[in-house]
């Protein structure tokens, strides 16, 4: 890229890292502090944009003699909430027939940057938790983890997942959950493989999903729609949409709108200053 593109990057980076800052630090001597500190270590553009990225800034931040867990903001949290925004202001200023970035930025490659991006955004703990134990479950028992395991810890008692099965007939969501918990205790047979939740396809859907909407956390909602919205679907899947039939399209309407945690930013203020 030619120094006009260089230089509106930068700027870009720079009005962004001081706005994710400033949302996130408890008053503005705090983002103060935290914008001069950064500011040393943050390279436009960024060599890493994974979970590898907060190694890379502790790793400066060490270097420079400054301790991260000093900082009055988390890391992770910062650099995910900074570069979802990033990738969403350089998208708006590459769509403008004057800007530098004009041609020059690949939208398909900022959605490739979004799948990167993704792995940043946590689970909401209690889905984590469900989540964790199912899969610790199936370590203790040698079973492998499978979409009734996963589907069945989506359907807990007064999960949004069970809310939504329930919408459609009352006693429904019991009872899916009910037979998945007796195939689970029966067992597909296959052994046990260690895994990681950055490694599974759902969970990785739900994460861009979380992104998209630019949730803070990634959300029972999002897991259930990655879910029953993959294609190819799982054998569990499918046996649902065929039983459901038609419903089938009721329930992921009901998914789809379902609450969840979405982070909004207000417009800094006051603005009208009235008496």
């Amino acid at each position: 890229m030619g120094t006009p593109s260089r230089r509106r990057l930068e700027r870009i980076c720079a009005e962004v890292l001081a706005e994710a800052v400033r949302e996130r630090a408890a008053n503005d001597e705090d983002a103060d502090h935290v914008l001069s500190v950064l500011e040393r270590v943050w390279t436009v553009p960024a060599r890493s944009v994974g979970p590898e990225a907060v190694e890379e800034w502790t790793r400066h931040l060490s270097d420079a003699g400054i301790d991260a867990t000093t900082l009055p903001v988390d890391l992770t949290d910062l650099l995910g909430g900074m570069l979802a925004l990033l990738r969403e202001r350089i998208r708006i200023d590459a769509a403008r027939v004057d800007s530098p970035l004009f041609r020059l930025v690949a939208l398909d490659g900022l959605d490739a940057l979004g799948d990167h991006l993704a792995v940043l955004i946590p689970l909401e703990p209690s889905l984590q938790r469900r989540l964790d134990e199912a899969r610790e479950m199936c370590r203790v028992t040698h079973a492998r983890f499978r979409t009734p395991h996963l589907l069945l810890a989506l359907l807990a008692a007064d999960s949004v997942g069970r809310t939504c099965f329930e919408a459609l007939r009352p006693g429904f969501g019991g009872e899916v959950a009910d037979r998945l918990a007796a195939y689970v205790r029966r067992g597909s047979g296959e052994p046990y493989e260690e895994f990681d939740w950055s490694q599974d396809t759902v969970v990785r859907e739900a994460r861009r999903l979380a992104l998209q909407e630019r949730a803070d956390e990634v959300s029972d909602p999002h897991m259930l729609l990655a879910l029953l919205d993959a294609e190819p679907a799982s054998a569990t899947v499918a046996e649902l949409r065929d039983h459901l039939g038609s419903r089938f399209a009721l329930l992921v309407s009901r998914v789809r709108s379902a609450p969840r945690e979405v982070r909004y930013v207000a417009t800094p203020g006051p603005v009208l200053e009235l008496p």
